[in-house]
């Protein structure tokens, strides 16, 4: 059980999608679910499915029975993924899921009726996985109340912060005494790099 906290444009999304489809394309009888909070954002991570798929090894890749907008279903591995959006207090509520990703959780509608509903369908059993990934959105609300409670070790699930700090594309070298200034000031980073989004403004000033 991972709850991720996330800066944007880090790729998390993306390894998360990764880890459901191997649990999902690799192996037999198994049922996952991926969960966007609009339909954007659904037809986005349906079609990072789709790209998996299509860029897999012929000696690997399984039999698609059909492939959907939202759903795909391997009939020689009898295993099946679906993506929905949290809008319908229902999804994910039809089967039982052994791999489950909730994308974008503290933007839910309705979020008390929806997580409730989405995580009783995955039963707490060895080999079976809930990732739970969000930007932030402010103090209040449920993923904010359970993001604290995990830090604080009161639940089963796994807290993880990656910030802007942790993509390397996302900073840049200070290379002048001014700029060491800036950042010893700001204490924006440990080694020698500062935000680009603040780093670029400044040297534009």
């Amino acid at each position: 059980r991972i709850r991720h906290l996330k800066g944007r444009k880090v790729g998390s999304s993306t390894k998360s999608m990764a880890h459901i489809w191997q649990d999902v394309a690799f192996r037999s009888y198994r049922r996952a679910s991926v969960i966007a909070h609009d339909d954007g954002s659904t037809l986005k991570l349906f079609g990072m499915a789709r790209f998996f798929y299509e860029n897999m090894s012929e000696a690997v890749k399984p039999n698609l029975r059909y492939g959907t907008r939202r759903e795909f279903w391997f009939e020689n591995l009898w295993s099946k993924l679906d993506v929905q959006t949290a809008g319908n207090p229902h999804a994910g509520r039809s089967d039982t899921i052994q791999a489950l990703l909730l994308s974008e959780v503290a933007f839910y509608e309705h979020d008390n009726e929806v997580l409730l509903s989405i995580r009783s369908s995955v039963p707490k059993i060895p080999d079976t996985m809930i990732i739970e990934e969000t930007t932030a959105t402010g103090r209040g609300g449920m993923f904010y109340e359970e993001w604290t409670r995990s830090v604080d070790g009161k639940d089963a699930y796994v807290p993880i912060f990656t910030g802007w700090q942790d993509d390397e594309e996302a900073v840049l070298p200070i290379d002048s005494k001014e700029h060491e200034r800036w950042y010893k000031e700001w204490r924006l980073h440990k080694d020698d790099t500062i935000r680009e989004s603040w780093y670029a403004r400044r040297l534009e000033m």
